[in-house]
């Protein structure tokens, strides 16, 4: 703890050799060298509370240039600059937002409105002129910008959201509607088989969302003049039109939806079902092992414990432990490969990739079925330590009993 504080008074002198304020109270740095102090420094400081990591940036960026412009540039007057204002940002008021985007799914598969985490979240074929009107406007330059069209066979969708502003209302609305889209895809991938197709690899998920987002005002105009996208964006995928297949998809939602209200892990089970979705967006079957893994270790708890620990937990609620431990043992060999060595095995990522999802959606299935019985994603892990024999299970039970009567 103490190097590291004198690391960051360190890197803060380093920064004030570099910054200049002129008469006007405007800082600037000197040197290609000050950016890099200056990124690191924010990294370093961000607040650790409930604000959107946009906000966080923005707080910890203004309070430094605060401090600097008061010539108090020292590690304490910079915290005091930023718990300032985040004390400034709780105190904002809430106003309401509509976030707009478009999903792929085809209209006639969706009702006019499902109603998610509380919130009702509308969806058209044709967005109502009050929002298309404002949207036109700015979107046309984020495709040119993202070199990109806007599908015209997906579904518009909106929905409001109480936040403190732009930032915020993207980060609040985008946690209900990836957790929607995440039990979507889940409800559909794990009761589907595998997909064979020629040509370029694609996805996974079938159901994605246009790569460009606006936030509006009840009346439709733009909060801001800007537009929000997904980074990772590559290419519009063909939308989801079996209206029959999405009839099963919704039931399935609402009963994982159920099932999750009577559990202490529902925050951690959609969580850990956000990121499955987000590792299946990917087209690179490498970069979808690397993140389906990572979700291995979350739900597992092994996070910081070694891999036998991980596969051994994992193999757990799977009939044929033996097979899965395999299987798991040539997963992890392939991920480390491509992670510490950048290479791996082209005939046999795609195949290792589906392994890696069969096994995260067991475990996913497992833990909403289940998940009501455990306090914790630690003592679900403790769970699946127990032996898998049958006698050493039942030996292990007289143990703990005369454990409990020694005590009583």
């Amino acid at each position: 703890m103490e190097s590291h504080q004198a690391a960051l008074v360190s890197l803060i002198e380093k920064l004030a050799a570099v910054t200049k304020v002129d008469s006007d109270g405007k800082v600037s740095f000197v040197g290609w060298e000050a950016t890099e102090y200056f990124d690191l420094l924010i990294s370093a400081l961000l607040p650790k509370c409930k604000i959107c990591d946009t906000n966080k940036y923005r707080l910890t960026h203004k309070a430094i240039l605060n401090a600097v412009q008061k010539e108090k540039f020292t590690l304490e007057s910079i915290q005091a600059e930023i718990n300032k204002a985040v004390r400034t940002y709780f105190d904002k008021q809430y106003n309401t937002y509509v976030i707009v985007t478009m999903v792929s799914v085809f209209p006639d598969c969706l009702n006019k409105y499902t109603t998610y985490a509380g919130k009702r979240i509308n969806f058209c074929r044709k967005l109502p002129n009050k929002f298309q009107l404002a949207r036109d406007r700015i979107v046309a330059d984020a495709c040119r910008t993202l070199k990109c069209n806007i599908p015209d066979d997906y579904s518009y969708l909106w929905l409001n959201v109480s936040a403190r502003d732009v930032s915020d209302a993207i980060a609040t609305g985008f946690k209900i509607l990836d957790e929607l889209r995440a039990l979507w895809n889940f409800s559909h991938n794990y009761h589907g088989g595998r997909t064979y197709y020629s040509g370029p690899p694609k996805p996974v998920n079938k159901i994605t969302f246009c790569p460009i987002h606006t936030v509006h005002d009840l009346n439709g105009k733009l909060s801001d003049d800007f537009w929000w996208y997904n980074p990772e964006y590559k290419n519009n995928i063909t939308p989801f039109r079996d209206k029959k297949e999405f009839s099963k998809i919704l039931i399935r939602t609402a009963s994982i939806s159920r099932r999750l209200i009577k559990t202490k892990l529902r925050d951690r089970i959609l969580e850990s079902l956000t990121r499955y979705s987000d590792a299946l967006d990917s087209a690179d079957c490498n970069v979808a092992i690397l993140r389906l893994w990572a979700e291995l270790e979350c739900l597992t708890s092994t996070r910081f414990a070694s891999y036998d620990m991980l596969i051994k937990r994992c193999s757990f609620v799977f009939i044929d432990r033996e097979f899965a431990k395999l299987e798991l043992n040539e997963i992890k060999k392939h991920r480390n490969m491509y992670a510490h060595e950048g290479s791996s095995n082209s005939t046999l990522q795609e195949h290792l990739m589906y392994s890696a999802k069969k096994y995260v959606e067991g475990l996913l299935h497992f833990l909403i079925i289940n998940g009501h019985f455990f306090a914790s994603m630690d003592e679900a892990g403790i769970f699946f330590d127990l032996p898998s024999d049958s006698s050493k299970l039942g030996r292990q039970i007289e143990l703990l009993r005369k454990a409990k009567s020694y005590f009583d």
